[in-house]
């Protein structure tokens, strides 16, 4: 989750989805899965919505978008 995060760009200068468009210039603004699993229950993950840069979480049965991250701290 760390990483799919720090792809977030939380500007008011800029419109959703809240990313760089230089670099991700198709991104949708939605909701993208992380591979990490909610805490509380192992049935959901952590996602990021870009289109407010928040973070949440959804059972991982659900359809979302994905973004390939570097792994690792």
């Amino acid at each position: 989750i760390k990483q799919l995060y720090l792809l977030c760009v939380l500007d008011a200068g800029i419109s959703a989805p809240y990313i760089d468009h230089t670099y991700f210039p198709n991104t949708v603004s939605d909701y993208y899965w992380s591979s990490t699993s909610y805490p509380g229950n192992a049935d959901y993950a952590l996602r990021v919505r870009f289109n407010d840069g928040g973070v949440d979480y959804n059972n991982k049965t659900s359809n979302f978008y994905v973004r390939a991250v570097r792994g690792g701290e």
